[in-house]
């Protein structure tokens, strides 16, 4: 796998909705307001360079932002 920025991309983005369950509403914020050094980590060597979670209620919203592959990019555009 690449390993030099030239490679990349970093306009990708994904955004996932999302619903926390009934009754742990305070659970989800306590978690998130401690996120494992790990996970950070794991998300970070797959090049995501931005995660942001918007919440109302029970329904969230993720958007992450990360590096690809230029050929990832490329294929994509060829096959759309």
């Amino acid at each position: 796998m690449a390993r030099n920025k030239k490679e990349y991309l970093a306009d990708a983005t994904q955004g996932v909705p999302m619903r926390i369950r009934e009754g742990r509403i305070a659970e989800y914020d306590g978690a998130h307001r401690h996120v494992w050094p790990e996970l950070i980590a794991e998300l970070q060597s797959f090049g995501v360079t931005d995660y942001s979670i918007f919440r109302r209620g029970q329904s969230c919203s993720s958007i992450c932002a990360f590096w690809t592959l230029k050929s990832c990019c490329a294929n994509w555009q060829l096959a759309m």
